[in-house]
């Protein structure tokens, strides 16, 4: 069943909710937490009865191996081996050393025991079925060679054909369990085998004499129409392993047996690398111990139970419901094979565990001889597996083996250290919560598809803290299992979906989380015990190793590819955890797929040689999409929900960009299998910035700029950008409102279907959209026709024999400028006048025109410059310095008669077939022809140029300034001392570092000061103020520049008491400046200095919660403060104002940030809503067909209060109109952001809630709800009271649940108020039962903890507005709320409705804009 308030038919009644109409017609509730029809225990007590079961075995006496074990008390307590574990660093095995004592044992069970034998004991593990306490035993016993098999179960058979046969041998059954002759009995102890949650042990106890074999098995399975057969058969493995061995008398042959667990209808099997898995069709080698005897040639093979019927062709375990049918499967034993039958019953199987360890009331035993272990003649090389459960790593005894050895498909330093270390896994401890929920996955029980690789996130944490943490808020999520560098803790069954990877992952795949470490060692460790884990599960579930990360399809995934292929969540983990050991997930998944291969014996384990150099395939994990790349010349305008800038399109995160919003140009485009990128760079300079998802950007397309000449009449208060199409950081100016002036426009681009000319007006330049601009009538003469184009990158030589330069083009002639003749300039513009051209000339470093020249008396060229970077040349001698790059002789500024001088070139330029160097040398720069010096190896090491702002004063003692950073020494010492100036530039020298001294008005540079002759202060941007002050009587003085020194002083007379009018304010090291007049003198003047003699606006009541928008900002304690404290903190919180006043005509609120600091904002930095636009790259045709077509639950409506029918396209394309929707004041609240609460007064929700039975005075529980959670609090208690009949439903008042009666009266009581888990058949039983089981014995604990819930299916999902749960605008017709169009409608005018009862309104809002 669906939860009550996720799933509704149109059928369903509509609710009333404070008088809106809120019809409730929801579907497809794919949540994180499953139907409850998938819930495989609906029955509580079963899972409390095999938590006692456990607690029992947990409990029970210790047992020779530390496993807390149950003693039959019924049986006489019998002499007990003292076992020693040793280890063994080569074998890395605990071997396992008993001292045996030769004592007799009686038994009243029948068991005698005769003559002097050694007979070591066994404990039978408590078993609980069915509510049934079960203790079996079974003792064999064989001579000559005789084979016996003894059997005692539980089992209900009707009509059984059991056949025991072996070849060579005859069998005689002992039904008396007595052990007679000079016989030695090894002992071992069985596993808790699991069936359905109820622990049932089963034993064995194995006598050998001369060439006996002795086996037994126990069952506990209800069998209709059974078919058993067991066969061994003699054979000679060439595979055979020994990892624990057993020592027999003189001549006997050496058996080992490994006790293995079975779990839902698995057999129990002894020493087997066979791996059985449901409805899996697999084929996997069984090798089995085999030991060499002079006589005879014993195997021990698994013995394998098989079942046909039929009818029906299932087995069916009564205890678990769970059916497992039947498919051929064969299994290999070498030589050794199970008869032949007319099905094989396959079955999942947990592999035998390799080590004898024992783990969390979990035993994994093998029998063990008295002495250390030891190797056959064969030397032959284990292939078994760590199973489920178990030890986790290949052992060997051989250093060779016939398998190929493994080709790593990555290189990776880590994993070869892993490797090279020959690394254990840790057995899989299981610490499993009875309380967490059990549902099956999408295909069923007990069949994942895969598993994915999670990280903690938490670098503080442990892997008991993770888990606690886990338990602890298990309602949001919970995974499958932890792995640290020491442990793998498995916290819940893997045959049960977990919740860790959203919606779409949780229902296909195990979650299991790696929990941070910190030092290589460790790190490794956990790199290795998380692949061990993965390839265990992989085999054990019958998948095999394959990559989703970079096609969506496979078996082993990451998080990052859930949120990027399935959606329903937004994380991106393992990938930066593991970047930041410098390992990758490629590295990982490698690992996995070595150590899979390793577990199925396709390749040599770890720690032996190869002797096959085959090499087995293997789906590497790499990046093999196609890539495209094509030119583009569009614009693009990052969006502020981006991934970030990449630097290439393999990258798997994006760097953060502080280019959000604003127009960038798109250079190329580029596709990476479904992955669509741009590449933006600066609009003007070119300089890139990165590849952006296309899907995280506006779009434009754009023509190629065109020149023009023309001018337009411009809109008053217009606003000119930087470039076209800009945004609020592009902008240039604003047209004064007063303007007259026009728009002289010079180009043109079309972007989009919008013009955006290139223009002045009254000295402000920029681009504006032509929407602002009309055309002008032009009375110029037109038997002229003038043409001016723009020139870059362009000289010109004048000739020495000319006209003289033309002021204008329109002038009859030239003056005459002897000074020009000959000389080089920079050529800024060409001109044609009927078909006559001229040249503009200007100085080259500078801006001084000279006219126009005449193109037949100037020789022009293109230059290329050349960026090299700094580069030191050695002058070849006689070589001149020109002002100029292809100066004339005129143009020499000195001439380097010495050969090995030093040019420290800082940048070049190509005129021609000539390049010029530019640099300084001997402490003259210029431009000197590169033919002419020759190039030196220097090791000075440089900075880049960094823009800075900052104010210095220059000491009285210094080595003075420097036209370059290269200078050996500085001049003016004297001229600059004691003097303050403005930092515009900062840049290193090796150890040094040297700052660009400007004018005190900052525009003019006049050179380079090493930062140890200054002393250095912070500069704040200049700002506009407005203000009249009185100066103090006690002041410092006017000044030229802010901070000034005497030196800089301007006023001689006293200005004390005298009016100073402010025009712009700066601060320098927090100390404010203001700039402006008095007597007639304009300066910069402390504010300290000053007083204020404004008139302030009296200050005001006014109540409103206001969002901060201008992280960029900052807020103050006092409006005249001059410190101010950054609003990036709290940028997009609420901001609860309560007083306001004017000071200098700026409006500030007063009020309370989000960590109830009262401070003072500009009302600039504020707004009264956040609305953001998301781009979605559908148009609202292509969503609108797809919702039409829904399979299944396509949209629904009601007309005229009669049934629901299938609604009509133009019905649903209005219902998805967001555009229209967003202009309408109560149907915009569909797109409030229910993720961002608004920290609303507890007064305020306390209003809503009067007269709400039970919900009444619970504003302070609401409140605390939105801030732990995250929910917006409006929509809390809009649901809350949908599902409480406004606080009057009986799990609103409370209830208790008493032998699964609702108990109302009861003086302990539990409260419900989302209507979590009362699902529909039963909503009070199953409300109450959840809210119980919860610990919600207050209505306070229900709002909050329940509010957890409400948050995790859709809103933590993604889906946070009504309209993106009701549309799933990103991913149409799927994961959506209700059928109903107008769903979201009605509970937005809901909203609307409770924000107008407190007189608020919405603060957040995201509406999608959809593609054009």
């Amino acid at each position: 069943m669906s939860k009550k308030f996720s799933f509704k038919f149109p059928s369903m009644i509509a609710l009333t909710l404070f008088g809106a109409a809120f019809t409730t017609h929801h579907a497809e509730a794919s949540e994180n937490k499953q139907e409850a029809a998938n819930n495989v225990i609906d029955d509580q007590q079963n899972i409390e009865n095999a938590n006692v079961a456990k607690h029992q075995v947990s409990n029970a006496a210790q047992n020779i191996s530390g496993v807390q074990t149950y003693q039959d008390p019924t049986l006489v307590k019998s002499n007990t081996t003292n076992n020693t574990y040793t280890y063994d660093a080569k074998l890395d095995h605990l071997n396992q050393s008993a001292s045996s004592q030769n004592n007799s044992t009686r038994s009243n069970t029948n068991d005698t025991v005769k003559n002097n034998d050694t007979i070591s004991n066994y404990q039978s593990d408590n078993t609980k079925h069915n509510n049934n306490e079960v203790a079996t035993t079974s003792t064999t016993s064989t001579d000559s060679t005789k084979l016996v098999t003894s059997t005692e179960s539980n089992n209900k058979i009707n009509s059984n054909h059991v056949t025991t046969s072996s070849q060579n041998n005859s069998t005689r059954s002992n039904t008396n369990d007595t052990v007679k002759n000079n016989d030695t009995i090894s002992n071992y102890q069985s596993d808790n085998t699991k069936h359905n949650n109820n622990e049932v042990a089963t034993t064995s106890t194995t006598s050998t004499d001369s060439t006996k074999l002795v086996t037994s098995a126990e069952s506990n399975n209800k069998i209709n129409s059974n078919h058993v057969t067991t066969e061994t058969q003699p054979t000679h493995n060439e595979s055979a392993q020994v990892s624990n061995t057993q020592k027999l008398n003189t001549d006997e042959p050496k058996t080992t047996l490994n006790n293995v667990d079975s779990q839902n209808n698995s057999i129990s099997k002894t020493q087997s690398s066979t791996t059985f898995v449901n409805n899996k069709q697999q084929k996997v080698d069984d090798d089995t111990s085999t030991t060499n005897n002079d006589n005879n040639k014993v195997s021990t093979s698994s013995t394998s139970t098989t079942e046909s019927d039929s009818t029906s062709n299932n087995l069916s375990n009564k205890s678990d419901n769970t059916t497992v049918n039947n498919e051929d499967t064969t299994l290999q034993n070498n030589n050794t094979q199970t008869s032949p039958m007319h099905n094989t019953l396959k079955v999942r199987a947990y592999s035998a565990a390799l080590n004898n360890t024992n783990v969390n009331n979990k035993t994994t035993t093998s029998t063990q001889s008295n002495d250390a272990s030891v190797s056959d003649s064969t030397s032959s090389v284990y292939k078994g597996i760590g199973g489920k459960g178990g030890p986790a790593t290949v052992s060997t005894y051989s250093t060779t083996s016939s398998l190929p050895k493994y080709v790593p498909q990555v290189k990776s330093s880590i994993n070869n250290y892993i490797r090279s270390n020959n690394l254990k896994a840790p057995s899989i401890e299981e610490h499993y919560t009875s309380y967490f929920p059990k549902y099956g996955y999408r295909n069923g029980v007990g069949k994942p598809e895969g598993i994915v690789v999670h990280d903690t996130a938490n670098d503080n944490s442990t892997i008991e803290g993770e888990i606690n943490y886990m338990r602890n808020n298990y309602t949001n999520a919970f995974v499958h299992a932890f792995v640290d560098g020491n442990r793998i803790i498995e916290t819940a069954p893997t045959d049960y979906l977990s919740w860790g990877a959203g919606p779409y992952g949780n229902n296909r795949f195990i979650n299991v989380e790696i929990v941070h470490t910190h030092d290589y060692a460790s790190f490794a460790r956990s790199m290795n015990n998380y692949a061990d884990y993965a390839a265990t599960q992989l085999q054990y579930y019958g998948l095999k190793p394959d990559s989703a990360e970079y096609d969506a399809k496979g078996t082993v995934w990451t998080h990052y590819a859930i949120s990027r292929y399935l959606g329903g969540t937004d994380h991106a983990d393992p990938h930066a955890y593991l970047s930041n050991h410098n390992y990758s997930y490629d590295e990982l998944y490698d690992l996995i797929n070595e150590k899979y291969l390793i577990k199925m014996g396709k390749v040599a384990p770890w720690g032996t040689t190869s002797t096959n150099n085959s090499t087995p395939t293997t789906k590497p994990s790499v990046n093999n999409k196609k890539l495209t790349v094509t030119s583009n010349n569009g614009l693009a305008q990052i969006k502020s929900d981006n991934s970030g800038l990449y630097t290439t399109v393999y990258d798997s995160k994006g760097k953060t960009t502080n280019q959000v919003h604003n127009t960038l140009a798109v250079t190329k485009s580029a596709q990476l299998g479904k992955d669509k990128y741009y590449l933006v760079s600066d609009y003007n300079s070119g300089k890139l910035y990165g590849w952006v998802k296309q899907n995280e950007t506006i779009y434009n397309t754009t023509t190629s700029k065109t020149k023009v000449n023309k001018s337009y009449t411009i809109k008053p208060g217009t606003t000119l950008y930087t470039v076209p199409w800009g945004n609020y950081n592009q902008i240039a100016g604003t047209v004064s409102k007063s303007n007259q002036s026009p728009f002289k426009a010079s180009a043109s681009q079309q972007v989009g279907k919008s013009t955006y000319v290139y223009g002045s007006v009254n000295g402000l330049t920029g681009w504006v959209s032509k929407y602002y601009l009309n055309d002008i009538q032009n009375k110029a003469d037109t038997t002229n026709v003038l043409n001016v184009s723009q020139l870059n990158n362009t000289l010109g030589q004048v000739a020495k024999k000319n006209s003289g330069a033309y002021t204008t083009v329109y002038d009859s002639s030239g003056k005459i400028n002897p000074s020009i003749n000959g000389n080089t300039y920079r050529v800024t513009k060409k001109a044609t006048l009927n078909n006559k051209n001229f040249y503009l000339i200007s100085d080259f470093n500078g801006n001084q025109s000279h006219g126009w020249i005449p193109s037949s008396e100037i020789n022009i060229q293109t230059t290329t410059p050349i960026n090299d970077g700094i580069k030191n040349y050695n002058i070849k001698g006689n070589s001149n310095i020109y002002e100029t790059p292809w100066g004339s002789s005129s143009q020499i500024k000195a001439t380097v008669p010495s050969k090995g001088d030093v040019l420290k070139s800082i940048d070049a330029l190509k005129v021609g077939s000539n390049t010029y160097l530019h640099g300084v040398i001997n402490n003259v720069w210029g431009w000197i022809l590169s033919d002419d010096v020759q190039t030196v190896k220097t090791s000075q090491k440089t900075s880049s140029v960094q823009t800075v702002s900052k104010i210095a004063q220059v000491n009285s003692t210094n080595d003075g300034i420097r036209s370059s950073i290269y200078d050996t020494s500085g001049k003016h010492a004297k001229q600059y001392a004691n003097k303050t100036y403005v930092v515009t530039k900062e840049k290193k020298l090796d150890d040094n570092t040297y700052v660009l001294l400007s004018s005190t008005s900052g525009n003019t540079p006049l050179g380079w000061y090493n930062v140890k002759d200054l002393n250095i202060k912070n500069l704040d941007k200049e700002q506009k103020v407005k203000g009249t002050y009185t100066v103090n009587q006690n002041n410092k003085g006017l000044y030229t520049i802010a901070w000034g020194t005497n030196q800089q002083r301007l006023d001689k007379n006293n200005i004390a008491n005298q009016t100073f009018t402010a025009s712009k304010s700066t601060i320098v090291d927090g100390k404010t400046y203001l700039y402006g007049t008095v007597n007639n003198q304009t300066g910069w003047i402390a504010l300290k200095d000053l007083t204020n003699a404004s008139s302030f606006d009296t200050v005001e009541d006014y109540n409103d919660d206001l969002v901060i928008t201008n992280g960029n900002s900052f807020y103050y304690d006092d409006p005249t403060s001059a410190k101010g404290y950054s609003l990036k903190p709290f940028n997009e919180q609420i901001f609860q104002v309560t007083k306001r006043k004017v000071v200098n005509g700026i409006t500030w609120y007063y009020g309370k940030l989000s960590n109830g600091k009262s401070v003072w904002i500009k009302k600039s930095d504020l707004q009264q809503q956040l609305v953001k636009l998301s781009k979605n790259y559908r148009t609202l045709d292509d969503v609108t067909k797809i919702q039409q077509n829904v399979y299944g639950a396509p949209p629904q409506v009601q007309r005229n209060n009669s049934g629901w029918s299938n609604a009509t396209y133009s019905e649903i394309k209005n219902a998805m109109n967001a555009k229209t929707l967003a202009k309408h004041p109560t149907l915009k609240y569909q797109f409030l952001r229910l993720d961002r609460p608004q920290s609303l007064s507890v007064d305020r929700l306390n209003r809503l809630l009067k007269g709400k039975g039970m919900l009444e005075n619970q504003g302070q529980a609401f409140a605390n709800a939105a801030k732990l959670t995250g929910v917006n609090e409006i929509y809390l208690i809009a649901h809350a009271l949908l599902e409480t009949g406004n606080g009057q439903s009986k799990l609103a008042k409370g209830a208790n649940l008493v032998n699964n009666q609702v108990v109302s009266n009861s003086p302990i009581k539990y409260y419900n108020v989302y209507g979590i888990g009362a699902y529909d058949y039963a909503p009070l039983v199953n409300g109450i039962n959840y809210a119980k089981r919860s610990g919600w014995n207050s209505i306070s604990k229900a709002i909050i903890d329940g509010a957890k819930f409400i948050a995790q299916d859709y809103i933590k999902s993604g889906q946070n507005t009504l309209y993106k749960m009701r549309w799933n605008p990103d991913q149409p017709g799927t994961h959506q709320y209700a059928t109903d169009i107008n769903w979201a409608n009605v509970n937005a005018e809901g909203l609307k409705y409770l924000y107008d009862q407190i007189n608020s309104v919405g603060k957040y809002f995201e509406i999608p804009v959809f593609n054009q």
